[in-house]
């Protein structure tokens, strides 16, 4: 009966929660366990969660839904990308950002920038702005600004936009 219990809450919190696993074990009772299987030697199916393993007899189990977890479709999807295909890391990279795989999400925004300097998703992935219809960093945007404005005063001043006088 305990293990009934502990099989429920577990069962709960998952439905309240996503995790990287990807299979889904589904029991006789509507209820289901998302995780990686791990075992299922006939008589129980043991499931790795979030928060540790949990064995089911096998007898509760209606079905079990194997599928890829996050990490292993990311991993299939770049190893299919061409090195030049900025729009393939660009949507691998959204992917990525919807599992939360932060750092495969970084690392293909990089490379969609080196690819595609102007690229408007990937530049406002890093929290770049645009200024004159150019992406930059802020602090290169507020330095542009800074110019402009020191050259308008200078301007209003009349004092000469080149260096010394010769």
């Amino acid at each position: 009966m305990r293990t009934v219990r502990i099989t429920l809450v577990v069962v709960f919190l998952l439905a309240l929660s996503p995790i990287a696993f990807a299979d889904v074990v589904h029991l006789k009772d509507g209820g289901k366990i998302e995780g990686q299987v791990i075992s299922d030697d006939g008589k129980t199916v043991v499931v790795k969660t979030r928060f540790g393993e949990v064995k089911v007899e096998r007898s509760r189990v209606a079905r079990v839904e194997k599928m890829k977890t996050p990490e292993q479709e990311y991993t299939d999807r770049v190893k299919a990308l061409a090195p030049d295909d900025a729009t393939g890391r660009w949507e691998l990279a959204l992917y990525c950002r919807e599992h939360g795989l932060k750092k495969q999400e970084k690392a293909l925004t990089a490379e969609v920038l080196a690819l595609v300097p102007q690229h408007d998703g990937a530049n406002e992935a890093v929290g770049n702005v645009k200024h004159d219809g150019r992406w930059m960093t802020p602090a290169k945007k507020q330095e542009l600004e800074a110019d402009a404005d020191a050259a308008e005063k200078r301007a209003a001043a009349g004092i000469p936009e080149s260096g010394p006088e010769e």
